[in-house]
């Protein structure tokens, strides 16, 4: 505990609960309550207070001397456990007394406490708590627990806001499916989609935006966006890449583009790996060609990278290993 968690002797505690006598316990429980006093000062040491606190109201239990609810929701405040604090509250029927806790916790803390009220039963004061919260642009846990708890929720036009407060907090490819899943039953998502993909016309987000368009099957929107990422200042191959696969049936000369776009961008990285992966892709674009008989086309992609990048050894090396022919 002193070492602040490095997981030293961590086995000591568990040695004296079995084997120490009732007043032997005692004696060590007096030690840990000087122990939860002196460390309440220290800023940096919540991980210590935590453990101290449930080591001793775990011990104070075997020594035959339990502490009452009263004493257990003293050391549990003292030692930085407010979830334990709200189950004790609730324990005693105190609800309001609990949901008051719940708002003087930090938002790092939130989850734990939310999952205590939410057992619970009390879904609808918990999404309260953590609606408030949102809207202030609360810590990334607290829309983190919104993500398990979404679709649980029977009030559809309240789970639509706040799955949409966690998309604009920090969108990602899931929290939109979740979005679609929890709007379009209701019929909201036609008009909810516009003002989400509206939210996104930043080149910041362009990468999330494509995969969005191709998550919906909008390949033509992905294209002509790839094509304003693939002009950005650092492109991302990956992106590319999955938006020229994409492509390649319903917008071939688009695909061929990217992909000679990629291969480009991989070669100016100047490493034996990227070079590889250049050479695959050209592979790509070659068959790209080939299936839709454009023969020239194919050779001239060809002949361009081996005339172009000629004096880039290792390159030219990777094209023939991955069996591209002069």
């Amino acid at each position: 505990l002193d070492y602040g968690g490095i997981d030293m002797g961590a086995e000591a505690a568990d040695v004296i609960n079995e084997q120490a006598t009732p007043a032997e316990s005692r004696i060590v429980a007096e030690w840990l309550t000087k122990a939860l006093e002196a460390a309440r000062g220290d800023q940096y040491g919540t991980w210590k207070r935590e453990a101290l606190g449930r080591w001793l109201i775990k011990l104070m239990a075997l020594s035959g001397q339990p502490l009452d609810d009263t004493a257990a929701i003293r050391i549990a405040r003292a030692s930085d456990q407010p979830e334990l604090v709200v189950e004790l509250l609730l324990g005693r029927d105190q609800v309001d007394a609990a949901l008051a806790e719940a708002q003087r916790t930090p938002d790092y803390r939130l989850p734990q406490v939310a999952n205590v009220l939410w057992n619970a039963g009390h879904q609808d004061r918990v999404l309260e708590l953590i609606h408030n919260r949102a809207l202030q642009g609360a810590h990334y846990l607290v829309y983190q627990w919104l993500d398990e708890h979404l679709e649980q929720i029977d009030n559809s036009t309240q789970a639509i806001q706040l799955a949409e407060l966690a998309f604009n907090r920090a969108p990602t490819v899931e929290r939109y499916k979740r979005l679609v899943r929890l709007a379009a039953p209701t019929g909201q998502w036609g008009q909810l989609r516009s003002e989400v993909l509206a939210r996104l016309q930043e080149p910041s987000h362009y990468n999330l935006l494509v995969q969005l368009y191709l998550v919906e099957g909008a390949v033509g929107d992905a294209v002509e966006l790839a094509g304003a990422i693939a002009a950005g200042t650092v492109p991302d191959p990956g992106i590319l890449t999955t938006v020229a696969q994409a492509a390649e049936e319903a917008f071939p000369a688009d695909a061929a583009w990217l992909y000679n776009r990629i291969a480009e961008l991989l070669i100016a990285r100047q490493n034996r790996p990227s070079y590889a992966e250049a050479a695959k892709l050209i592979c790509r674009l070659r068959d790209l060609h080939q299936r839709h008989e454009q023969v020239a086309e194919a050779q001239a992609a060809i002949a361009h990278f081996r005339t172009e990048y000629k004096r880039f050894r290792a390159f030219q090396e990777e094209m023939t290993r991955a069996g591209i022919s002069a």
